[in-house]
Order: C-alpha cells, then structure tokens, then sequence
C-alpha cells in the first residue's frame, strides 16, 4: 500500500458512500473495506509535490529524509462510481432482508436469503460483498411491491395509424417491466433511480407505443411539464429511431411539444414504424 500523507480524504468518501445503507452494522463494515480496497489501489494516488511536502507535518518529512515516497489521494472517477454502485446495492440487499414478509408472502425465501448473507457480513472481502450485494439488488429492484405499483399519473393514451397506440406510464413497476421488455436501463428503475425520481415526482412523463399485437415499439422521455422537446427516444436495445415519423408527431402534438394538428394517418407505405440511421437520431 502507498505511504499517504492524508488518508482523511479516503475516510471522508468511503463514509459519505455508505451514508444510503441503513444498517449501523453493515454500513460501518462498507466503511472498512471501502477503505482497504481504495488504499489498495495505487491508482488513486499520485505522488505528493514539492508543496504539498513543504507543508506536511514532520513525520512525513522525515520519511522524504529516509527516502520514502509519499502519496496523496486523488480518486479515479471509476473507482468512485463502483463504490457508490456497490453501496447502493448493499443498501438495496439491506431493504431486501428487511421486507415485511407476511405482508409480501412471494419474497419469503430471498428475504431469509439477503438476511443470511448480511450476517456473514463481518468476514467477507469487498470483492464477495461486491458480488453478492448484486444478486440481492437485483431481487430487490425487480420486484414489483405494493409501492411500485401505485400510479403517479393520470393514464393516457394517444392513437395513431394502423391501430397503433403511445400510452402513458404511470408507474414505477410499468417503467421497470417496459426496461425489461427493451432491453435497456429503465428495467433498472426505483423509486430512489433518477429515471424513477423523475416518474413520481412529475419532471419527466414516459410513454411507450404499441401496435395491435401489444409488442412495443418505441420509448419515449420528455419533461413532465409544458414539454418543448423529447428528451429521449429508443427502440429496443437502445436503438436509435426516426423521431420523424408521424406517430412521434402525433405523440408531439398530444402533450404539447408541437403545435397545430397532428398529420392525417400514414400511408400504407409509411405505415410501419422504423428505426433510423445515426443521422435521423434523437
């Protein structure tokens, strides 16, 4: 490990990380390897100047005398988005464990299972914690609890050609299965997740188009409040769309983002949705 001139700095990160863990215990453990794993990493340290020695207390200088290196704490952006990650995850297997489960009977066995894992929590490294934590999370941010079903908005829906539909998402269990449908990062979402934060607070509306088979064609983000554009667009996989297609118009002039009336119904030769080139991308 680097000789550090201040290891304060680590402390001070490695506890803000773990403050979204609610458990005293565990979240004092996250402490302790957070900070071993980081002081183990000699990428997040550079070697200390001229100045910051000249004004190091003496016992650092006196190993610069001995011929010591000295380093100072500069954490890579990596390493602090994996530590946020891995907290976030041992709070969610925390949440996990702590489920009320005669009141949610299906998540019995995960519940004894987080629970089982968290008490072996004082012998584990951080790379199994890492690991772990990540199935339990998993468990956690799949399942669709009594919260996540509620509606945080008025159900909507916009027709358009061929008998297909843009409806409104109203929720966050609706916002995560349309993630797993497409294949992309809303499968992911809580109410504590940006995409969820947005959702139950009213900042973005999300609304998903589908044909008369109910298979899902297009996603589609924009502010939740006098919209004046999409913010994003995606077709499964995160393809990128034609955000020119009558029904994204038809979409536009519904909640506001276009004025006037939307276009008459596609032509059969248009009547199909289609993904576009890097060039018609939002």
């Amino acid at each position: 490990m680097p000789n550090v001139l201040d290891t304060a700095p680590i402390q001070t990160f490695a506890c803000r990380a773990a403050e979204r863990i609610g458990d005293a215990a565990i979240r004092a453990r996250f402490i302790r390897l957070a900070f071993t794993g980081l002081m183990a990493d000699s990428r997040n340290f550079r070697p200390a100047s001229p100045e910051e020695l000249a004004a190091a207390p003496d016992w650092a200088r006196k190993a610069v005398v001995k011929g010591e290196t000295l380093s100072v704490f500069e954490l890579r952006h990596s390493a602090r988005m994996r530590i946020h990650g891995v907290a976030r995850r041992v709070a969610h297997t925390c949440q996990l464990a702590a489920t009320d489960v005669a009141a949610n009977p299906s998540r019995i066995s995960a519940a004894l299972m987080a629970r089982a894992f968290l008490d072996t929590f004082d012998r584990i490294s951080f790379e199994v914690m890492a690991r772990k934590a990540g199935y339990y999370a998993r468990i956690y941010d799949n399942a669709d609890c009594d919260e996540d079903t509620k509606a945080t908005c008025a159900a909507q829906s916009v027709l358009c050609a061929n008998g297909r539909v843009w409806r409104r998402i109203t929720s966050i269990a609706e916002l995560r299965a349309v993630g797993r449908e497409f294949h992309n990062c809303l499968a992911r979402s809580t109410r504590a997740s940006s995409y969820g934060r947005k959702l139950t607070r009213g900042a973005a509306q999300f609304w998903v188009l589908r044909d008369q088979s109910g298979a899902g064609h297009f996603v589609a983000q924009a502010p939740g409040a006098n919209p004046q554009f999409f913010t994003e667009v995606r077709g499964p996989h995160n393809a990128l769309v034609n955000i020119h297609h009558a029904d994204f118009t038809r979409l536009a002039c519904a909640i506001g983002i276009q004025r006037g009336d939307p276009p008459p119904p596609a032509s059969a030769a248009d009547a199909s949705p289609r993904y576009a080139d890097h060039r018609d991308a939002a």
